[in-house]
């Protein structure tokens, strides 16, 4: 109770002052909290197990796996969770909620194959003057020159300017996650989900935005000319047009390019330069992609085949590395039990000194114990 922390010894500010910090924590803790399902599978264990089918395809015989080897992620799935990921953005963004942050260990599969999102611990609430409006990022900016952008702040989110789903406003200078920063974070990771590995890669801002340009396009005056006002902006050597569906026909296989078309067409305009031009979570919904998945859940043929697939990687996702790792720590501690079991029997036939001999205590200890229970 708040009542038993006053104190004698203390004047009545402090008390006052400590009641009201006692008040606050029990507000917290008794407000409203975020309850999930037990998710057991992470999407980036997913990707682990994708990636590590897909390095064994090569040497397999098996004649399905090594047809498709630029992702070992059925279509059903892909399909499913591309659906389940917009899905929850939707339901975000109509309730003014900005996820901030897009990653992989963040978004959880449950038992029955349903992706979910989780870490809303980055996520923010958009105010209401701010929820009706585009927000441009340029309104956001810390500095506005470029030699005022100090090293400090360059290094201040390390996470945010090597995670290869960060929106380039972002990287380039912007403060403000906006519904068209999740956007981009989510078509990054379906594109991940698609090729089987991220889409934009780098070590540092500099690079990462250098990889993003390769794909959307360098900042001009056709696009996004807005981009030459931020404080940060990539340098590159070679002026780069827009090719997002080149850059996955590049990556992909020709008959998974053709499977994908559509979906690679909803990430190509999820992915622009230029926040104003990128789909909305609920056009996204809407496009021929996942209309036609929503019309394939209606055939019993795609109900079994999305079962089998979701059963199958399941199985393969319980296999995994834990179980594998206790099998070799048991082998590890095998020859110890061993060596143990040999130096026992050899101090028993050594004539030697009492000194580690407890078969006395051991014997007193039963003896005990037997007169306790008659």
């Amino acid at each position: 109770k708040v009542e038993d922390m006053f104190s004698l010894f203390c004047s009545s500010e402090e008390n006052e002052r400590q009641a009201r910090k006692e008040r606050k924590r029990q507000d917290r803790a008794s407000g409203p909290h975020l309850i999930f399902a037990p998710t057991p599978f992470v999407l980036t264990r997913v990707l682990q197990q994708s990636s590590k089918m897909r390095r064994s395809a090569p040497n397999t015989s098996n004649e399905e796996v090594r047809a498709n080897t630029t992702n070992s992620i059925p279509d059903t799935l892909l399909a499913c969770w591309f659906h389940d990921l917009l899905s929850a953005l939707v339901h975000c963004h109509t309730s003014h909620v900005i996820l901030r942050s897009v990653q992989t260990d963040q978004i959880f599969i449950d038992h029955s194959g349903v992706a979910k999102l989780a870490g809303f611990y980055r996520a923010t609430i958009l105010s209401p003057n701010e929820r009706d409006t585009f927000l441009n990022p340029l309104d956001f900016l810390k500095f506005k020159k470029e030699n005022s952008y100090s090293s400090k702040y360059h290094h201040e989110d390390d996470d945010s300017t090597t995670n290869p789903y960060t929106a380039p406003e972002l990287l380039m200078g912007s403060l403000k996650h906006t519904k068209e920063s999740d956007i981009w974070g989510i078509g990054s990771t379906i594109a991940h989900l698609l090729l089987g590995k991220p889409i934009f890669v780098g070590k540092e801002r500099s690079s990462l935005l250098t990889a993003i340009y390769k794909i959307v396009g360098t900042p001009s005056t056709d696009n996004y000319p807005d981009a030459l006002k931020f404080p940060v902006i990539a340098k590159v050597k070679k002026a780069y047009k827009r090719a997002v569906k080149k850059a996955f026909e590049h990556m992909m296989k020709p008959q998974d390019y053709q499977v994908h078309e559509n979906a690679i067409d909803l990430i190509a305009q999820m992915l622009h330069l230029d926040p104003k031009k990128r789909i909305t979570a609920i056009d996204a919904l809407q496009h021929d992609c996942l209309q036609n998945y929503i019309e394939h859940c209606r055939h019993a043929d795609f109900q079994r085949r999305f079962v089998q697939d979701w059963l199958s990687l399941k199985r393969d996702l319980l296999s995994l590395s834990p179980r594998k790792g206790n099998q070799d720590k048991k082998k590890r501690s095998f020859p110890r039990k061993i060596m143990l079991e040999a130096m026992a029997v050899a101090s028993s036939t050594v004539d030697s000194d009492d000194l580690y001999n407890m078969q006395d205590l051991f014997e007193s200890t039963v003896a005990s114990k037997r007169r306790k229970i008659h």
